[in-house]
């Protein structure tokens, strides 16, 4: 297919892959789970409470969406410690909970696989989650923790501060995304500013206005996680992160705990097999 011209790097990306999620309001979901292969390396990231960021920056008329400023100038909350960018990953865990972002952008990454008859490239968007609603029910809208002096929206740096909410089951929510990497040392601030933009352009598409997803609205962060001990475990640690994720949330979304050890690494050497023994079992039932 012939992309069109005149358009940004954003508005590219999210063009391929806007029909996913025709039928589906991303913004009404809690968590948006991304399995992400760079470099022949799985990572996730967890896009947390999108459809919150609407409550603290007001959308303004639907324009042409201009990414210039973002590829002039790195956002300085996402900037990369050099330390950080070794030319191979590490298996030591990077002590900085913060997520860091390349001081020049890196070319053309995509943010989602191209369709059909192209080779998928990464990251891979979006499975979403039931909402975080403790047992199964709809949660009611949370109240705001800490709100506006003025008592109206804000938008801009100060709005992350009173981006807060704290629902009916002592869940403190914020818009955020959530990196988890079982093999740190390589910045993932690119990653995050491909997710912020593909949002962007998403909430254009479906809301018809614009609302800026960016540093000060939706942050980015590197979560301490279990690390493993081989170079060929990356995919099994990605389905584990997913599953201990939802089997023990996160009640605070704004200070993050050290989940290092959410579980044993003995653990997800079973996990191939436990995957082996529910396909079998499956496949099995399906024949009775």
């Amino acid at each position: 297919a012939v992309e069109k011209t005149g358009v940004s790097p954003a508005q590219r990306r999210h063009e391929r892959v806007k029909t996913w999620t025709k039928n589906m309001d991303l913004f009404s979901k809690d968590f948006i789970i991304v399995p992400i292969n760079e470099n022949a390396h799985w990572f996730l990231a967890i896009i947390c409470f999108p459809g919150l960021v609407q409550r603290f920056s007001i959308p303004s008329q639907l324009v042409n969406y201009d990414n210039s400023d973002d590829e002039k100038a790195p956002d300085p909350e996402t900037q990369d410690d050099p330390a950080d960018t070794s030319p191979a990953p590490s298996p030591t865990p990077d002590p900085a909970p913060d997520l860091s972002e390349p001081t020049t952008k890196p070319e053309s990454i995509p943010l989602v696989p191209t369709p059909p008859p192209r080779r998928p490239t990464t990251p891979l968007p979006v499975v979403s989650s039931p909402q975080l609603s403790g047992r199964g029910r709809s949660s009611p809208l949370p109240r705001p923790l800490t709100p506006s002096p003025s008592g109206k929206s804000q938008s801009g740096p100060s709005a992350s501060k009173n981006s807060a909410f704290e629902d009916q089951y002592g869940v403190l929510r914020k818009p955020c995304i959530l990196v988890f990497d079982s093999l740190k040392g390589r910045a993932k601030g690119h990653i995050v500013r491909m997710l912020r933009e593909y949002l962007t352009m998403e909430w254009q598409g479906k809301k018809g206005s614009i609302l800026n997803f960016d540093t000060s609205s939706m942050s980015g962060h590197s979560i301490k996680a279990p690390q493993q001990d081989n170079y060929s475990d990356c995919g099994v640690y990605l389905l584990q992160y997913v599953e201990s994720f939802f089997e023990t949330p996160f009640k605070n979304f704004v200070k993050f705990d050290n989940v290092e050890s959410w579980f044993a690494v003995e653990y997800v050497k079973q996990k191939r097999q436990k995957i082996q023994e529910i396909i079998k079992n499956l496949t099995d039932e399906s024949k009775q």
